[in-house]
């Protein structure tokens, strides 16, 4: 990923658990990743989390969209990505399980 962006599993402003960015990328960040076509390597659920907490498209939307709908099993119309992004997010973490994706696991609240 480009320098300094990542994901963690942190606390939300409710206490909940959920995937957290480390901090804001920039626009030639974004650039970087789009060219070096880093999403190849990952699997769906790590795609869906990655671009769900990025602000920035880093991939082609098809790509987003097409992992995101395999992540949680079901069809995500294109509206949902902006009007039910926090949703897509709460639901991703449930179907994915938070603690078994790399990011530890964490007491919150």
């Amino acid at each position: 990923m480009g320098a300094g962006v990542g994901l963690y599993l942190g606390c939300g402003d409710e206490g909940e658990p959920g995937w957290q960015q480390d901090m804001a990328m920039t626009r030639q960040e974004a650039l970087r990743l789009v060219e070096s076509r880093f999403w190849e390597s990952m699997t769906s659920a790590e795609i869906a989390q990655f671009q769900l907490n990025e602000d920035r498209l880093c991939m082609p939307f098809g790509v987003f969209q097409a992992a995101v709908e395999r992540a949680l099993g079901r069809s995500v119309v294109t509206y949902e990505f902006g009007f039910n992004r926090d949703g897509l997010k709460a639901e991703l973490l449930r179907a994915t399980g938070a603690a078994g994706n790399g990011g530890g696991s964490k007491e919150c609240r």
